[in-house]
This record gives C-alpha cells, sequence and structure tokens, in this order.
C-alpha cells in the first residue's frame, strides 16, 4: 500500500509538471508570456481593445493533439510498471483538465477517475465519436468558479450536460471565485480521492 501510494502521488506530480510545461507553451503561442520590465519601457500604458475572455477561450481551444499522445504514453508507462489503470486518476486544471478530459474519455483501459478543474470538453462532436467504451460512465469531478473571466461558467456547465448526455457519472461543484482553486474545493477534492482511489 505505501509503494502504491508513492507512485501514485509521482504520477500526479509528473502529470502536473507535464500540464504546466503546456500551459507554457500555450501562453508563449498566444503572446501571453510577460516580457522583463527592461523589453517593454516604450510599450504604451493602455492596450486598445484588450482581448474578450470568450476570444481568450477561442485562442486557447487549440489544443495541441501531442499532449493528449505523451500522457496516453505516460499513463501506458506506469501500467508496464505493474500500476493498475483503475489506480490512475487523471487530474488537471485549465488546459490541463481539457487534455485531461480528452485523453480519459479516450483511453483503451478503466482508470479511477478524472478530475477536471476550471475547464471544458473541447470537441463534443470528436469525444463523441472516439470516446472508449472501457471508460464508459466513469466518475468525472468537475469544479468551477462562477466568476471565472478565461473560462465562462456557462461553458463549464455545458459541458458538464454533454458529458452526462455521452453516460458519464459527472460529479458538479462550483464556487464565488475566478481562475483559480479554494479551499472548500481542495476539501471536496479529497472526498473525491478517497471515493475513487483505491485505500
Amino acid at each position: 500500500p505505501g509503494q502504491l501510494k508513492f507512485e501514485i502521488l509521482k504520477l500526479r506530480i509528473n502529470l502536473s509538471e507535464m500540464v504546466r510545461k503546456q500551459s507554457e507553451t500555450t501562453r508563449k503561442r498566444s503572446g501571453m508570456v510577460r516580457k522583463r520590465p527592461d523589453t517593454v519601457r516604450n510599450c504604451p500604458k493602455t492596450i486598445r481593445n484588450p482581448p474578450k475572455p470568450s476570444e481568450t477561450v477561442r485562442k486557447r481551444s487549440r489544443i495541441d493533439p501531442k499532449s493528449s499522445k505523451q500522457l496516453e504514453c505516460f499513463i501506458h508507462r506506469e501500467i508496464e510498471r505493474g500500476i493498475p489503470s483503475q489506480h490512475i486518476l487523471l487530474a488537471g486544471f485549465s488546459q490541463g483538465g481539457v487534455i485531461a478530459l480528452k485523453t480519459g474519455t479516450r483511453f483503451d483501459q478503466r482508470l479511477a477517475g478524472i478530475l477536471a478543474l476550471s475547464t471544458y470538453l473541447h470537441d463534443f462532436t470528436g469525444t463523441q465519436a472516439d470516446m472508449h467504451d472501457a471508460n464508459l460512465a466513469i466518475p468525472v469531478m468537475m469544479a468551477h468558479g462562477t466568476q471565472d473571466p478565461m473560462i465562462p461558467v456557462m461553458r463549464a456547465a455545458t459541458s458538464r450536460e454533454n458529458l452526462i448526455r455521452l453516460g458519464y457519472d459527472v460529479r458538479w461543484f462550483d464556487y464565488p471565485m475566478g481562475h483559480q482553486v479554494c479551499l472548500e474545493e481542495i476539501k471536496q477534492i479529497a472526498n473525491f480521492f478517497g471515493e475513487v482511489l483505491p485505500e
């Protein structure tokens, strides 16, 4: 049991690192990386026509297919090392959640569940066509901020309904916050882990 918990923890850490690197790549491609102060001295103090939140979401909707493939390879490697697929839970925040949902619904072996925070289901039609029966009705926890300026809560709620339509066991939680995580949410995440992961 101790070794299993260690492996699960290591898997989560590695997945978080993968998501962090993907997020950095996404920000660089969309021009969202902050420049150093000495390189922006001549920049105007105000930004004309700033992008709307919905425009930001559209830019972030361009999901790199390599991310999901890399995650699939990582999961298969852990399975080959002796971790049962039913002991693996995919978790992601924002774009990481998009990747977790895309990979988890298509993976060919049963997983423990999916944790999708402040995120949405990308490409409902594609998910419907490519979803794998191995993870039909898999537990999915979705949590979102009702004041999220990056990904509107209605987009997440639509994703929730679409996942339910596809047969997934979705647990939904919303909180009065922005694009972030709160203490109540963390407590609910702990409950979800306790429910779907083995002792």
